[in-house]
């Protein structure tokens, strides 16, 4: 399975919210326990999925690669990403897959950066994407992860799940979208690791290039936005990590990391 993290973006929700006077570069930098969360994150990739690594770089891309030993990886650098959320991002790393013709067979792990989680969730999921390969790698297959049922407080992404009699806590989804807030009691929180098969991360890029060469607004559209704008084309399940998988996006999220490590 190819291992792909996105880690262009400068982090600026959690600078403008960080305490007067926090010795800040980068968000791929920031400490955990003097650990940088991007050498963390490699460690918890590396040691449970198999698989090439591909990062992609872009604020202060030389300082990670001076602060953090990267040699195991395939480095990718988007030089624009003060105007990209992710979506350029993803695409150059998409596009790398195809030309260099590396095996995806096994799919297509994303993560972003800003993902904090126990190694034993991520491993949880690896189980989950190995022992349902078969049914996962047909049609255009996109497998979403959720960290619990949503708060009234969340926004961002959410997942509507199809209810299940036997209340599993993967399966089909029957909406999935970005709002202020949640639409029902059973709408799940969106994380930040998703997996494509072949198939799907093929079709992802093909209406990737086509949003991006026709789209002039590119700077506020995530990854996700492609997906959300062709959800008929996909057959989309979700595997939920729970609510202890957390995020880094401001500093009162990066405490509740720290608190939680």
């Amino acid at each position: 399975m190819i291992k792909l993290i996105l880690a262009a973006g400068q982090g600026n929700r959690l600078r403008k919210t960080l305490p007067k006077g926090y010795p800040y570069i980068t968000k791929a930098l920031i400490p955990f326990k003097g650990e940088p969360a991007l050498k963390r994150l490699l460690r918890q990739v590396n040691t449970t999925v198999e698989g090439e690594t591909i990062i992609v770089l872009g604020h202060e891309s030389e300082i990670i690669r001076k602060k953090i030993d990267l040699n195991d990886a395939t480095i990718i650098v988007n030089k624009n990403f003060m105007n990209d959320s992710n979506l350029e991002s993803l695409h150059k790393a998409f596009s790398f897959i195809v030309d260099n013709s590396i095996f995806t067979k096994e799919g297509i792990l994303v993560i972003e950066a800003d993902s904090f989680f126990k190694t034993n969730l991520l491993s949880n999921f690896n189980s989950y994407l190995i022992y349902n390969k078969e049914i996962l790698n047909k049609e255009n297959t996109i497998c979403w992860t959720t960290k619990g049922l949503a708060k009234n407080t969340d926004i961002g992404g959410f997942i509507e799940p199809i209810q299940n009699e036997h209340n599993q806590d993967q399966d089909l989804i029957f909406d999935i979208y970005i709002s202020n807030k949640k639409k029902s009691i059973n709408t799940k929180k969106l994380y930040g690791l998703t997996w494509f098969n072949e198939n799907g991360f093929k079709l992802w890029l093909e209406q990737a290039k086509l949003i991006l060469k026709t789209k002039t607004n590119k700077n506020s559209l995530y990854f996700h936005d492609v997906i959300f704008k062709n959800k008929n084309d996909y057959c989309m399940k979700y595997y939920d990590m729970s609510n202890s998988a957390l995020s880094f996006n401001d500093y009162e999220e990066y405490i509740s990391c720290l608190n939680s490590h």
